[in-house]
């Protein structure tokens, strides 16, 4: 049993944040982008077992980080 429940407009919410995640910005490859403190987690959602392609810091320039992404697969 769970410790919690989410109301129907909760689990909305959680489902258009998962949305949002992209980032066009940085790469058109299907990754899920999230912010932990400083630092910005580049992941594969689809992927299974989950790939994180990138942990780096979030004050890193846009360009060096879409150029980092490009490299990896």
């Amino acid at each position: 049993m769970s410790g919690f429940s989410l109301h129907p407009d909760a689990i909305t919410d959680l489902e258009e944040i998962w949305e949002g995640h992209g980032r066009s910005d940085l790469t058109s490859k299907p990754l899920r982008f999230q912010i932990v403190r400083e630092l910005l987690i580049a992941y594969a959602p689809d992927q299974k077992p989950l790939l994180v392609l990138a942990v780096l810091h979030g004050r890193r320039n846009p360009r060096i980080i879409a150029s980092l992404l490009r490299e990896r697969k």
